[in-house]
């Protein structure tokens, strides 16, 4: 599966355990790096910590969202 910057997925972020709506920034190997968009309430702190920027493995995405929706 190709991943391409500026796109948006559904996934769960490395050290998170909900999920999150995120836009990719950077593609690696094995990972992404995403700016968070939507997230749960719980991990507020958590996603404020990491100035809204996450690692996912590429294999936790679950999902393209189209923005225009």
């Amino acid at each position: 599966m190709e991943f391409s910057i500026g796109q948006s997925y559904v996934c769960t972020p490395i050290g998170f355990k909900h999920t999150i709506t995120g836009t990719i920034l950077n593609v690696y190997e094995n990972t992404v790096v995403m700016e968070v968009d939507v997230y749960n309430q719980k991990e507020r702190m958590q996603v404020i910590e990491k100035q809204h920027r996450v690692i996912v493995t590429k294999a936790h995405l679950k999902g393209c969202v189209d923005k225009a929706a």
